[in-house]
């Protein structure tokens, strides 16, 4: 399978790695990146619980995002060898990159990488390390946005990002290091995000370059993102409604990929919100909730592009946060 990185020199080698990486991971993979959906995918509440583990997790090496935006037109990786990179969401990023840029810089969107089995000093080689993305709080009282992203911030961790084992809810797969590089992977992504929503992303890929200190870190990430999962993510834009309200009735756009291998699912809007949905093999599903019923598996490709500074965490958000 072919990749192209339009924007980034050199990346060709890293994606090329990334995706035999993923093949790896999922289950049931078969021609143009259609694969077997987990039992419960479009139907799973992934939202996490809101009450503290009885323990006290342990954190890594860690980074705060300072920049997050939806790649533009012609720029992603080409996921299925077709010579034409993969963002179907590009428009979408017209109206919500600039949401993206406010909620960073007020403090509602904390999003933290941290790195578990980080070597000191980094080798040469290949290292595997553990890889999750927090949604974070400002450690400040009252909360000071104006240091997050300084290099010196410090954060807490609300108790839902871990189970009653103290584990991470949303570790990725699979992470390896090599030098000033990062390639990782993970068949499943969930988060939440202040304003918009519990977000889920599947076949995610993700590359990080690294600083010559490692204090800084720009990176790529594609994915796909679910009709299920767009359809609980509310628009951070000027729309009201759900992402999938805005695909569907604003953009008019349809799902680019065949998770399942019955053909490409279509969401059919009424202008304002969902109408019914079509599966791959035809069969019309009626009302508002179709896009979570189990048989819409299809989703948008995506490809995000950012940075992240090196950050603090001090532990878990105290009661009441």
């Amino acid at each position: 399978m072919a990749t192209t990185m339009v924007h980034r020199d050199g990346s060709v080698k890293a994606w090329a790695g990334l995706l035999a990486m993923l093949a790896l991971l999922l289950a049931g993979c078969g021609d143009n990146w259609t694969i077997a959906p987990d039992a419960g995918d479009a139907a799973t509440d992934s939202s996490p619980p809101d009450t503290a583990p009885p323990c006290t997790p342990e954190f890594g090496r860690s980074y705060v995002v300072d920049r997050l935006a939806i790649m533009p037109l012609g720029q992603g990786p080409d996921r299925n060898g077709d010579g034409q990179p993969d963002n179907a969401l590009a428009l979408l990023g017209l109206e919500a990159n600039d949401g993206f840029v406010e909620s960073i810089a007020n403090g509602n969107t904390i999003l933290l990488g941290d790195f578990a089995r980080w070597p000191d000093p980094v080798p040469a080689g290949d290292v595997e390390v553990g890889f999750v993305f927090y949604e974070g709080l400002d450690a400040d009282s009252p909360a000071d946005p104006s240091d997050n992203v300084s290099g010196d911030g410090r954060f807490v961790m609300p108790p839902g990002n871990f189970d009653t084992e103290c584990q991470p809810l949303s570790p990725w797969d699979q992470a390896t290091l090599s030098g000033q590089d990062l390639t990782a992977a993970s068949r499943r992504w969930t988060f939440t995000e202040p304003g918009i929503g519990t977000t889920e992303f599947v076949d995610t890929l993700m590359w990080v370059h690294f600083s010559d200190d490692y204090s800084r870190a720009d990176y790529s990430l594609s994915a796909v993102w679910t009709v299920c999962g767009l359809s609980r993510g509310f628009f951070p834009g000027s729309t009201t409604g759900t992402m999938l309200d805005f695909l569907a009735n604003v953009l008019q756009q349809q799902p680019d990929v065949d998770r399942d291998g019955d053909g490409l699912e279509q969401v059919i809007g009424d202008g304002t919100s969902i109408l019914k949905c079509i599966d791959g093999d035809g069969t019309e599903i009626l009302g508002r909730d179709c896009p979570c019923e189990p048989r819409m598996a299809d989703g948008y490709s995506v490809a995000f592009e950012g940075s992240a500074v090196r950050a603090t965490i001090v532990g878990l958000a105290p009661e009441g946060r």
